[in-house]
């Protein structure tokens, strides 16, 4: 086992521009992620190994891109922890099991090669950075947010969104009082809960936030890297301690990196539009989005 491994955990809220944000990342000759092998077979990251090995071919390299996207990879998560996909909340250090701390640790440098030598691992949903840091207490963490208007409407057209059957049994638990509240005077609509849902995790991140050291914390706003993945990117990699090569900057000028914000105007009817800012506005205040 690589004792100097220390893995990048990318978490995010979900519906916030993470996908994007690690497809193009993963274009870095330095960067390791999971993908479709961990999946499809969780008890071998060998065969990840293989495919990162592979991704540093020209021409090979770019057409294993395109067909293995960096993931989530659950299920390969399960086979240390079987309740880190879908916890109804956020995990703490109590959760993390000694069984889970060894075979994680064994398992996860086995997802690297000498080459792309920084694992990259996204996380959505509670932010599980207690859990996280008790497992790797050098470990760094990048968030990546987006305005929660957008990821809100995004949840109402996603189609495994559990809003639809009530905080009972939506994964997520019940919500806490003040959020409860205001979703009670909203009449229980489901665009209020979708709203709410982002304050929800949001909440929990900047609960957690304060276990990760500064110096190992990084906040991407989604829309300033479509603004300018350039400079977004070269953050992300100075704080990860790589390279930023001209190869990689050449391919993020060919990753459409593009803002759909104003969608959600689109998406819902004026009042609807007025409620999920009326449920979101202390929230959206505090992260920049509104005055």
């Amino acid at each position: 086992m690589n004792k100097s491994f220390t893995p990048v955990f990318v978490i995010s809220t979900g519906r916030s521009g993470s996908t994007m944000f690690m497809e193009a990342l993963s274009k870095h000759p330095q960067v390791a992620t999971l993908s479709y092998f961990n999946t499809k077979f969780p008890n071998h990251p060998e065969y990840n190994r293989m495919l990162m090995n592979a991704l540093n071919f020209p021409i090979l390299g770019d057409l294993l891109t395109k067909r293995f996207t960096p993931t989530e990879s659950y299920k390969y998560w399960d086979t240390f922890f079987m309740g880190f996909g879908t916890p109804f909340r956020d995990l703490t250090a109590d959760d993390l099991l000694p069984f889970t701390e060894f075979k994680a640790k064994k398992s996860l440098p086995l997802n690297v090669t000498s080459s792309r030598n920084t694992l990259f691992l996204k996380i959505t949903g509670w932010p599980r950075i207690a859990f996280l840091k008790a497992l790797y207490p050098d470990a760094k963490f990048i968030c990546v947010y987006r305005d929660g208007r957008s990821m809100a409407t995004s949840a109402l057209r996603y189609l495994n969104w559990y809003g639809w059957n009530g905080t009972p049994n939506w994964r997520f638990g019940m919500l806490p009082p003040n959020l409860q509240e205001i979703w009670e005077k909203e009449n229980y609509s489901f665009v209020a809960l979708a709203g709410l849902h982002w304050c929800l995790l949001m909440d929990a991140y900047e609960k957690a936030k304060p276990e990760i050291e500064p110096a190992n914390l990084l906040e991407i706003k989604y829309e300033d890297l479509c603004a300018d993945p350039q400079t977004g990117f070269k953050k992300v990699s100075d704080f990860a301690g790589l390279n930023f090569p001209a190869s990689f900057s050449s391919r993020l000028n060919n990753f459409r990196i593009e803002s759909t914000n104003d969608k959600w105007k689109k998406d819902l009817t004026p009042a609807q539009q007025d409620l999920l800012e009326r449920v979101m506005a202390p929230h959206l205040k505090h992260w920049g989005y509104i005055n």
